[in-house]
């Protein structure tokens, strides 16, 4: 290829990224949440000093180290962080806007629909277009160094450490449908922060959400790497120990403590500040309209249907992390040290 046609093909690559980015909406509900933890693990103990040695680049490593909320009356008008009376709350991150005070009852997933509706009549904090999150946004909110329940109650008091239905249905069974468990509570079992599916005759609790729901949009950086232009991360486009443009070869197994490792040595692309995605990144790859693999295999090609390492530990067993698993999008812990291993892919950037 001519120096001439190198540098075209370039320039088109990057202008059109450049498109995509212009074209994200105005609102921030492209914006991802932190986790919440604040502090490092190893093989056996949580809420240890960043860094660890032996166990580089966890979660606590990076990002904002907690959330941006807002309180709101039920006007919608801005309130201290002091207030206690609030009706709804901004996330800054995200850009939306969440229903504080939940209804008693509980809904099958037939009956939400009709439940904003109602809410929507109320005009609540000033807002008549009240919806479902999806179950990315309802995973957003989650945070993930509390338990029982997994949520900030200062900014959402009263919230029980249960299940909470999402407005997305499960891709490979029309029956079921997406919720996430805050806590200890039924359904849904010790699972906080969890998401799983649920039958939808199954009666959960629901908290509504309003504002503009984010799209992934993805763009292939030629040089193994894929840039994720609606979160502004950067990932791997393998699987570790895949290579070449279709990912061929078998996704390596290892422990939590060698995929820290692996993805703090890579240099992938010239990058060298590779490091294991938090849960909420994995979380955010996936794509909940496919199933088996529920990702994007055009950008992300060859990808097992198997369970993937975030670099997030969990808070309440402290020889446990996060993962990811990307046959269906369902999210659960292992053990950091299992001797069977989980799916790697690497992640930059946020």
């Amino acid at each position: 290829m001519s120096d001439s046609l190198r540098f075209l093909r370039s320039y088109l690559h990057w202008a059109s990224i450049a498109a995509l980015l212009l074209f994200l909406p105005a609102t921030h509900a492209a914006g991802l949440n932190d986790t919440g933890i604040t502090t490092c693990s190893n093989a056996t103990k949580n809420g240890l000093p960043c860094p660890v040695a032996g166990f580089p680049g966890q979660d606590a490593e990076f990002g904002s180290n907690g959330f941006d909320f807002t309180k709101l009356d039920a006007a919608g008008n801005d309130l201290p962080a002091t207030a206690t009376n609030h009706t709804c709350v901004r996330d800054n991150v995200t850009g939306l806007i969440w229903q504080v005070k939940l209804s008693d009852s509980t809904f099958t997933f037939d009956q939400t629909a009709a439940y904003a509706e109602t809410v929507n009549s109320t005009g609540l904090c000033g807002f008549k277009d009240w919806r479902m999150p999806n179950i990315k946004e309802l995973m957003g909110i989650a945070d993930y160094s509390r338990y029982s329940p997994a949520i900030d109650t200062n900014y959402f008091p009263g919230t029980p450490s249960s299940g909470f239905w999402s407005g997305s249905p499960d891709a490979n069974y029309s029956s079921n449908a997406w919720s996430v468990d805050f806590g200890y509570g039924n359904p849904g079992g010790d699972y906080y922060g969890r998401a799983d599916k649920h039958n939808r005759s199954n009666a959960l609790l629901v908290r509504l959400v309003r504002g503009g729901q984010s799209f992934d949009t993805f763009a292939d950086n030629d040089d193994g790497t894929v840039s994720q232009t609606n979160t502004g991360l950067m990932w791997a486009k393998c699987s570790e120990g895949q290579t070449g443009t279709n990912c061929t070869g078998n996704a390596t197994y290892m422990d939590w403590i060698a995929a820290l490792t692996v993805a703090n040595n890579s240099n992938l692309g010239g990058y060298n500040d590779w490091r294991l995605p938090n849960f909420k990144e994995l979380q955010a790859l996936v794509d909940y309209s496919r199933y088996s693999p529920a990702i994007d295999t055009t950008q992300f090609p060859n990808t097992p249907s198997s369970w993937f390492w975030s670099g997030s530990p969990n808070a309440n067993y402290s020889n446990y992390a996060w993962y990811v698993c990307f046959s269906s999008g369902h999210a659960y812990y292992d053990g950091r040290s299992n001797g069977y291993g989980l799916r790697v892919r690497l992640v930059r950037g946020g």
